[in-house]
């Protein structure tokens, strides 16, 4: 994981006008709701082009790390916990996706549906925490076009569904196989990341068809046998709905383009 701010990046956050009202410290979010806490995720797209030359949109899960106390092993969206110290809640959002992926927001393109709220206990207290999920751009994928083709690795390992950058493409290397797209896990909370699409989600308590393809781990050298043992199991129902909602306003904006 990077160490750097994303805070203090020279990078340029477009915030759509129905967000506007979320450019608040959390204090004074929370001051009008009756949960004691809020909770972000972030819904980053990107396309894979196939050998049909179509595009589909394919969603950004990480997997949680076998030792996290709640939902070990479980496949989730980048997000986490809103801060005091975060200058406002969309800055909650930059924040946690920079951490967990290393990515860098740049565009807030909506929220997704009005968030879910779930109960949290700590040694002091109890409550219920709000989850407010979004769609956003980040600025590696932009770089890119947005495009990615699906390249298959057979002797990579960890490796196999890898997102390249657009269509014009970047050089191959020795092996044919274009770059991937850097997803930098903190190995202490996520321990794999892949693009799932709209069917992987409804299905999504089913296996994955093939893992060693598909699923990209924080450790290289873990075996096909090991990776294809990871059952594909979202952290909760909640989730799921959202994350398919997601996929339906995403299929709907980019048709109204």
């Amino acid at each position: 994981m990077s160490t750097k701010d994303p805070l203090t990046q020279p990078i340029s956050i477009h915030i759509p006008p129905n967000l506007n009202h979320l450019a608040i410290p959390l204090d004074q979010f929370l001051a009008s709701k009756p949960q004691t806490a809020l909770a972000v995720g972030a819904c980053i797209f990107k396309n894979f082009i196939n050998s049909n030359k179509e595009k589909k949109a394919h969603l950004l899960l990480i997997q949680r790390s076998p030792t996290e106390r709640a939902f070990p092993n479980k496949w989730e969206i980048p997000g986490g916990g809103s801060e005091h110290s975060d200058p406002t809640i969309l800055h909650s959002v930059a924040r946690e996706v920079f951490e967990e992926t290393g990515l860098h927001l740049t565009r807030f393109v909506r929220q997704v549906g009005p968030g879910y709220e779930f109960p949290i206990k700590s040694l002091r207290s109890a409550g219920m925490c709000l989850k407010l999920t979004f769609e956003i751009e980040v600025v590696e994928i932009r770089q890119e076009g947005g495009e990615g083709s699906l390249c298959h690795s057979g002797d990579s390992g960890a490796g196999g569904a890898v997102m390249d950058g657009d269509e014009e493409g970047e050089k191959e290397n020795d092996r044919g196989i274009k770059p991937p797209l850097n997803i930098e896990l903190n190995p202490h909370e996520h321990q794999a990341y892949r693009w799932v699409s709209l069917e992987d989600i409804i299905g999504s308590s089913d296996p994955p068809s093939d893992p060693k393809e598909d699923i990209k781990t924080v450790n290289e050298s873990k075996t096909n046998a090991e990776q294809s043992s990871n059952p594909f199991s979202l952290a909760t129902e909640q989730l799921k709905e959202v994350l398919i909602q997601a996929f339906e306003e995403h299929d709907k904006g980019k048709a109204a383009i």
